[in-house]
């Protein structure tokens, strides 16, 4: 079945960001500049927010998606004027034609289907530091006069992990714990390349599921990234609430 794309696609990414292969970054920093070349609307994003080339990765996601799914480098911003530029690169709805054109700035929230986090090593101050920028991307829209706000989901991608996969669950929930943030701005799914992941658990309030999947963890992380991805649903969308500074036209 697909078990073994999703081997071959996890040691690969192994291979070129968690041993630092560098002949293999340098030819995939060649190849996003050639694929921008290309098409400026089939090419993905070039560099995350810490300046580093994830194009592997990126293509990796992208490659996963369900169809009718964009990934970009916007903001995320909402009616209000709140704009927030924590996550290092985002999927959403492609709803019309050069989104990624029209929208490759501010990505309006109610497009927003998920977030994405990277982590070079996860140790506390990186975990720390990625589950607040989760939670400020999840706070967007959550304010505007809405009978149900948008919802998208979150999810971190570590390439290593300074914790084995139970300290790390542990991690998470005492920090979220310590903090008091609401469950609506937790992180969904994380995965650390060859370790595992940690899930979210919806059925208990701010707990967590830590598995060893090791060699199938980004296969798990394709299935249950898709399963959030296919359960969001379309939200109402004006274009004329995103319309900054309105102005006052002659009528004839």
């Amino acid at each position: 079945m697909f078990q073994p794309y999703f081997a071959r696609l996890e040691k690969h990414l192994i291979k070129i960001y968690q041993t630092g292969d560098k002949k293999s970054v340098k030819k995939t920093a060649k190849s996003s500049k050639t694929a921008v070349k290309k098409s400026t609307e089939k090419s993905l994003v070039k560099t995350t927010k810490g300046g580093g080339d994830y194009e592997d990765l990126i293509k990796a996601v992208n490659g996963m998606l369900p169809e009718g799914n964009i990934i970009t480098r916007s903001k995320i911003c909402d009616s209000t004027g709140i704009s927030v530029d924590t996550a290092d690169f985002i999927v959403s709805e492609k709803r019309f034609k050069g989104m990624e054109l029209i929208f490759s700035e501010e990505m309006p929230v109610e497009l927003v289907r998920g977030s994405y986090s990277i982590c070079q090593k996860v140790n506390r101050k990186q975990l720390v530091e990625t589950l607040i920028n989760v939670a400020n991307c999840k706070k967007v829209g959550q304010y505007e006069k809405k009978n149900e706000p948008p919802f998208h989901a979150s999810f971190v991608i570590a390439f290593d992990s300074t914790y084995q996969m139970d300290e790390l669950k542990k991690a998470v929930k005492e920090i979220y714990h310590e903090n008091s943030v609401d469950p609506r701005f937790e992180m969904d799914l994380m995965i650390v390349l060859g370790k595992g992941i940690v899930i979210k658990d919806w059925s208990k309030k701010g707990n967590y599921i830590a598995l060893d999947t090791k060699e199938d963890s980004l296969m798990w992380f394709y299935i249950i990234m898709n399963e959030y991805l296919s359960l969001a649903t379309s939200q109402d969308f004006d274009l004329r609430n995103y319309i900054r500074n309105p102005k006052v036209y002659d009528e004839f």
